[in-house]
């Protein structure tokens, strides 16, 4: 690898195609200029990778730094969330947070159409509450069941200490189960009524091995309710809904699954 000290930016690594092709991909800004961008509130001596075709193309970018590692590919007209790592002593300094703001706004200024995860563990729900659809297929044949069932379990026990549900909850959340729009699963993260030592949006959600350990989930799944482990979603770059949703709720720090990775690349850098 070829850092890029001969680019003048001590924390950039390129390879020597890359730096090569730095001239393509920015003919404006300097390596430190973009570096200093990307990197704005992070850990001083994060470590930024980026791949560039000979074409000028990005094809990849790379987070390292003591305690926290974030993998994203360039897919197309797509950029894939790949793989994402904060160790507990990084945690809740929002790291990921400023990571994937940083790349939300390059993003839009390459052009990338839509970003795209698959969710899991507790990503199940963040990345709902971030803006990110479900596929369809996964809403209609696997979220809006086991949400269904999970809301009809709750409703039959609930907890002593929790308040009725009000009329327009139960009524939204109605709505939402009977609706074929996978957007309707913002409807059910978003409920932040009690329930059970969490949130009902949570509850309806999230894997049960996510939900606090008194929460009935060996009840609920003997009622009928499953799991949900994994979703492949994305966010459409294009759709205000989806980003004024990302924008607003913060992007998560959230597990993401792994996914295979190969695609052509087809950005460069114009700011």
């Amino acid at each position: 690898m070829q850092t890029a000290t001969a680019l003048e930016c001590k924390n950039l690594v390129l390879d020597p195609v890359s730096a090569a092709a730095w001239p393509l991909f920015s003919p404006d800004r300097s390596p430190a200029d973009v570096y200093q961008e990307l990197t704005a509130g992070l850990p001083e001596n994060t470590q930024l990778t980026l791949g560039i075709k000979q074409t000028g193309q990005l094809e990849y970018i790379e987070y390292r730094n003591d305690g926290f590692f974030s993998n994203h590919y360039i897919l197309g007209s797509s950029a894939l969330y790949s793989k994402a790592e904060v160790e507990p002593s990084a945690q809740g300094k929002g790291i990921s947070a400023t990571i994937n703001d940083h790349l939300f706004d390059l993003y839009k200024k390459i052009g990338i159409e839509e970003m795209c995860v698959n969710a899991a563990d507790v990503g199940v729900y963040a990345w709902a509450r971030a803006g990110f659809v479900p596929k369809q297929e996964t809403w209609m044949n696997i979220i809006r069941p086991e949400a269904h069932a999970r809301f009809a379990f709750l409703q039959e026990h609930p907890h002593p200490n929790d308040p009725p549900l009000s009329h327009s909850t139960i009524s939204a959340l109605k709505t939402a189960l009977a609706s074929d729009d996978a957007k309707s699963f913002w409807t059910i993260v978003d409920q932040t009524s009690p329930c059970h030592g969490t949130t009902l949006g949570k509850a309806l959600s999230l894997p049960l091995i996510e939900l606090p350990r008194n929460f009935p989930a060996e009840n609920m799944a003997r009622h009928g309710a499953g799991n949900l482990d994994v979703w492949y979603g994305t966010l459409d770059m294009q759709d205000p809904d989806c980003t004024g949703r990302f924008s607003a709720k913060g992007s998560p720090a959230a597990p993401l699954a792994p996914v295979p990775l190969i695609a052509e690349s087809k950005n460069t850098l114009t700011f």
